[in-house]
């Protein structure tokens, strides 16, 4: 029992494929490249940890935090602790660990 694919089956498959995919990445939006939504303050997690937009003390932010995973000179960033949300470079949480 030998399943073969015609090679005009084949090109017909691959280009619906192809021409999908555009499509998809349409329907995803940006998020499908790692972009998250911004962590709202008043979030119950954020709450837990005292996270705040603007650090009080210009040493300890989520820039030079180890959980942080944002680009360095972005203005937010990725958090291992808040997943799926950014996070204020400037911000400040209680999960706050110094950046080795």
């Amino acid at each position: 029992m030998k399943y073969l694919l015609s090679r005009r089956a084949l090109l017909k498959q691959g280009l619906i494929a192809g021409a999908a995919m555009p499509a998809l990445g349409l329907l995803a939006g940006t998020r499908a490249f790692g972009q998250g939504v911004a962590l709202d303050p008043n979030d119950p997690t954020a709450k837990g940890l005292a996270y705040v937009v603007s650090s009080p003390n210009p040493q300890q932010k989520c820039s030079n935090c180890a959980q942080y995973t944002g680009a360095a000179g972005a203005a937010k960033g990725n958090c291992v602790i808040f997943p799926g949300k950014e996070v204020a470079a400037g911000g400040y949480c209680k999960a706050w660990l110094k950046k080795a």
